[in-house]
Parts: structure tokens; C-alpha cells; sequence
């Protein structure tokens, strides 16, 4: 795999000069370029003004000499040639300062990219260094048994770190019992802390895994589908308990088969960053058999 930092930005734009005419050139051209950016507009006002100058002043001032040479061949010819060789010297003087500035600027913007580079990695490392707690969906059969538990799986995505203390909780559940009153009745107060599949462990070894149960089904209850006075088949409903021994008050919630529901879990742990996820809770009978899946959303 290639080296990142081996990148060089800017390579299909450099030009470097090869020879000492180019390397002059290339600085000239660069000086050139800036000084008409900055004062383009001020040369072409004083070239104007200069013209009406060398066009007029001559015939007013043609019998005055200077050194030997007359008004007319110092204004029309002397000065403009001064004045651009003056011009040619400053450009060719300034020529290795502007490939110097260009060959700094490229340089920040290589490193200020490598830079970049160096801190999305190191963001990259760390996020897969630091401890981390995975929330996963287990899918399950609903058999004969009464009560069927509805399960997740926390991970330990750490190599190297315990897990301890861990504690996932219910936030939020989405489900048949609609009306307020139902609601209040049936459903339990959340947050729901989850108990671990093996009752007391709350510890996770580095790279372990420990299940969770959210609630334990059950489904026994079938309703009619009736169309035009006929029975045309039968509905699938699905009663939940997330304690299998208590009482339906506080403790139940209800669903329907070939349906979703929404939910989400929270897990922390001592030293671990918190972390929450939501899951599509659905109880299919496509291959005959009632189901649970729970995919992350």
C-alpha cells in the first residue's frame, strides 16, 4: 500500500528550473506577473500620461539641451529607455526572491498537508487503541417455550482492557400499546436496565462478549383476519414481559408479526466511553417459523 505522507501535493503543477537561463526566466516571469497584479493599473495610467508628456513638451522646450543633447531626445528616448532598464534590472534582481517565496509556499502547503495526514491517522490509531463497547442484535428463533428471551450482545472491542461494571439500559421502545392510558398501565418506566444472560456477570474480558436480555415473548396469541364476513387468515401477535415472573402492570409490552419497531440501547462501563445504538426490532414468519431480528438502524 502506498505511504500516505509520500504524497506530494502540488506535483502536477511544479516546475522546477534546469538550467541557469530558465531559472532567471521563471523568476522573472513570476516577479513580472506579481508587480503587474499590484501596479498594472498605475503603469498603463502613468504610460498614458508619459505619452501626452513626450508628445507635447518636446515642441514647447526643443532648444533647451542637457549634457550636449537636446529637450526632445532626453524626454522621447533617454528616460523611457532608463525607465525600462531600471524596470528590467528591479524584476531581475527580485527574480530569485519570488522562486525562493514560491518554493516556500510549497513547501508549508506539503507540510501543513502531511500534518494533516499525521493527525487523521493518529485520530484513526487512537479511535482503535481506545476501549470501546459494541452493541450487536442477536437473531433468534421463537420456539415452543412460553417465554422466549429477545437478546443483545455487548462486546468488548478492547485487546487489552476489562470491562467492568457493565450496565446497558432500555432508553426508548416503540410498540403496539398506543393509547396513553395503555401505555401508563403496561409499560414499564424507562430507562430499563437489562440483566446479563448469566445472572451477576457484569464483567467483560478484553475482546469477550456477554448477552443481554431485553424482554422475554411470547407467541401463543393468533387474531382473525376477517374480509367480507371470511376468515382469510390469521395475525401473529406477540406479548412481551421483560420480567417472565411478574405481573403484566409495568412490566409488558406488545407487537405484531411482519412488523418494525424502533428501539435503543445505551452500555457503559467503568473507563469506557458511553455508547448508545438504535435497532429495527422485527418478528417475521417468512420461513414459517416466528423469528426475532434486531439490526442496528
Amino acid at each position: 500500500m502506498a505511504d500516505p505522507l509520500s504524497k506530494k501535493p502540488h506535483d502536477s503543477h511544479r516546475k522546477h528550473p534546469h538550467s541557469f537561463l530558465s531559472f532567471w526566466r521563471h523568476g522573472f516571469k513570476k516577479a513580472f506577473k506579481k508587480s503587474w497584479e499590484k501596479y498594472g493599473h498605475a503603469l498603463i495610467g502613468f504610460g498614458l500620461f508619459y505619452t501626452v508628456i513626450a508628445v507635447f513638451l518636446p515642441k514647447k522646450y526643443a532648444t533647451i539641451e542637457f549634457l550636449g543633447v537636446d529637450m526632445s531626445t532626453w524626454i522621447q528616448l533617454i528616460i523611457p529607455s532608463a525607465l525600462l532598464i531600471l524596470f528590467l534590472i528591479y524584476h531581475i534582481a527580485r527574480a530569485p526572491y519570488e522562486i525562493y517565496k514560491e518554493q516556500f509556499e510549497k513547501h508549508e502547503a506539503e507540510i501543513g498537508e502531511k500534518e494533516s495526514i499525521i493527525k487523521k491517522l493518529e485520530a484513526e490509531i487512537e479511535s482503535l487503541c481506545a476501549p470501546s463497547l459494541e452493541i450487536e442484535g442477536v437473531t433468534s428463533d421463537i420456539k415452543a417455550a412460553k417465554w422466549h428471551p429477545c437478546q443483545i450482545r455487548i462486546h468488548n472491542k478492547s485487546s487489552t482492557k476489562t470491562a467492568d461494571n457493565v450496565r446497558v439500559e432500555l432508553i426508548s421502545l416503540d410498540d403496539e400499546l398506543k393509547m396513553e392510558a395503555q401505555a401508563a398501565y403496561f409499560r414499564p418506566p424507562f430507562p430499563v436496565i437489562l440483566n446479563p444472560e448469566a445472572a451477576g456477570m457484569n464483567t467483560i474480558n478484553p475482546g469477550g462478549k456477554l448477552q443481554f436480555r431485553i424482554f422475554c415473548v411470547s407467541a401463543n396469541s393468533k387474531t382473525a383476519i376477517i374480509r367480507d364476513g371470511n376468515i382469510v387468515g390469521y395475525e401473529q401477535k406477540l406479548t412481551a414481559r421483560f420480567n417472565p415472573e411478574g405481573t403484566t402492570e409495568n412490566n409488558t409490552a406488545m407487537f405484531h408479526c411482519q412488523k418494525s419497531y424502533r428501539l435503543k440501547l445505551a452500555v457503559t462501563a467503568r473507563d469506557f466511553p458511553n455508547t448508545d445504538r438504535e435497532f429495527d426490532l422485527t418478528f417475521s414468519t417468512e420461513t414459517g417459523i416466528c423469528q426475532i431480528f434486531l439490526k442496528p438502524h
